[in-house]
């Protein structure tokens, strides 16, 4: 069996049940027939139909505010088809001894107001009741069905020919009312699988969420534990290094140890961004908004990382616009960002030129501030910058291999760009050098989700380890 038919078809007897339409209808053009009855029958006969009519309806409304109490239980509702379909047929019974005083009066006007009401009460039927087809069945026949046995009953060519009519309407109705039971079938099982995806889709939301909320606990509380002994083994082999050249020992034990202090700041640093990365994702960050001035801001970051940039023989130029300005945002977070894309463009070029420029700019009346990095180096390939922003994602195996990196710079910097209202965006041609350019709002973008906050540490850990004095060539 369908794995919704048993829903479909409580669905269909609450479309049924629950409107009182068709018992308002019915009680009104029982007032309207029973004084056209009136005129032309015996007024006993006119009385008892109307009494069946009102006392039928009656019965129907009391089943109809007993049926809403159960009306949410599936399996409650299609208990009441039984009662539901037979008194639906009893009115339709009750109309059809109505249709039969066609035949009981000798005025055409009458008659003929007679016909026009049977019919309307038969195309209502069809309307309310196709999407339950027992209990629209059930009204049709008995509706219909008295008039015809009365036509052929009657005998005259005419009459007969009357009761071949009505008998291809019921069969038309019928058709019809398939019809209309095939379409509302279809509509309540897309609805119903419609609803049933969402709930899906939400309960894998809220799983994914739960899991996502379990990671971040789990990276949260082991933060300390990694990066204490970490923190130890940079610490101690600092304290060796410094010992070891007091001491005068050998450059064989002296590389050594800058080895050990060199894996250990790694390590950190990868823990770190992996750290970050996390609390971004979970919405644990604070956005800060404080006004600092742009170019003094680019040249204490220029000189953090112009060790690395010379190592490789490279030129660092910046190019700030003189209406740079004051700009409202995160300091630290901005920081982290240009760091790593200088960093990345002093790794991939070398005996070459890196160049830091800032400007602002008005669009659609708000500020913005846009940074690029631009250098000479070996370029990234068209095809390979769609994925440029995914964690743990680089260029190609060979380049990873040779330049070595996580591929979380990159990634972790789109997140803090993003956080802050702006973007990233990368342009590149393969031996000609690239072009990253960050786009900001030069006042506070908002705030983000309260959190724990991320601290600049990736910022503050390049500034420690590559902080140290030197020129620069400015233009």
């Amino acid at each position: 069996m369908d794995r919704w038919q048993h829903n479909i078809h409580a669905a269909e007897l609450r479309l049924i049940a629950l409107s009182p339409v068709t018992l308002m209808g019915a009680a009104l053009t029982g007032a309207i027939a029973a004084p056209i009855l009136w005129l032309s029958l015996d007024h006993r006969l006119v009385l008892a139909w109307t009494a069946a009519i009102f006392a039928l309806t009656a019965l129907r409304l009391l089943l109809w505010l007993r049926f809403r109490r159960v009306s949410q239980s599936d399996a409650a509702v299609i208990a009441w088809e039984r009662p539901m379909t037979l008194t639906i047929s009893l009115s339709g019974m009750l109309w059809g001894l109505f249709g039969v005083g066609f035949y009981l009066v000798g005025d055409p006007e009458i008659r003929g107001v007679v016909l026009l009401i049977l019919a309307s009460m038969l195309a209502a039927g069809t309307i309310f009741y196709s999407a339950h087809l027992r209990a629209h069945h059930g009204y049709v026949l008995a509706c219909a069905l008295p008039i015809a046995i009365a036509s052929f009953v009657h005998a005259s060519p005419t009459s007969i020919l009357f009761g071949c009519l009505t008998l291809a309407y019921i069969a038309l109705i019928v058709r019809a009312a398939h019809s209309f039971n095939r379409g509302i079938s279809s509509a309540l099982r897309l609805q119903l699988e419609n609803a049933s995806l969402v709930e899906g889709l939400k309960s894998a939301k809220e799983g994914a969420e739960e899991a996502n909320r379990s990671k971040s606990q789990f990276l949260a509380a082991m933060s300390h534990e990694l990066r204490t002994p970490l923190n130890a083994v940079i610490g101690y082999s600092e304290i060796l290094l410094e010992d070891t050249a007091a001491d005068g020992s050998g450059e064989e034990r002296i590389a050594d140890l800058r080895r050990i202090h060199a894996a250990g700041r790694h390590l950190l640093a990868l823990v770190n961004d992996v750290l970050d990365l996390a609390k971004i994702e979970a919405g644990r960050v604070d956005v800060l908004a404080e006004p600092f001035e742009l170019r003094g801001f680019l040249d204490e970051v220029a000189a953090t990382v112009l060790p690395m940039v010379e190592r490789n023989g490279n030129e660092l130029q910046i190019r700030c616009a003189g209406d740079a300005g004051i700009v409202v945002g995160d300091a630290t977070k901005l920081r982290q960002i240009v760091l790593n894309l200088l960093s990345n463009a002093a790794k991939f070029t070398t005996q070459g030129r890196i160049t830091l420029t800032a400007a602002r700019e008005r669009r659609a009346d708000i500020d913005w501030i846009s940074i690029s990095v631009a250098d000479t180096g070996i370029g990234i390939a068209r095809e390979t910058l769609g994925r440029l922003f995914t964690p743990f994602t680089q260029a190609d195996a060979a380049t990873a291999n040779k330049y070595g990196g996580t591929g979380l710079g990159l990634a972790l910097s789109q997140r803090l760009a993003r956080l802050m209202g702006g973007d990233i965006v990368a342009e590149s041609e393969p031996g000609r050098g690239s072009r990253f350019t960050l786009a900001l709002p030069a006042s506070d973008a908002g705030p983000a989700r309260a959190g724990d906050g991320l601290i600049g540490m990736l910022g503050e850990r390049v500034a420690q380890t590559l902080g140290l004095p030197g020129t620069l060539k400015l233009s």
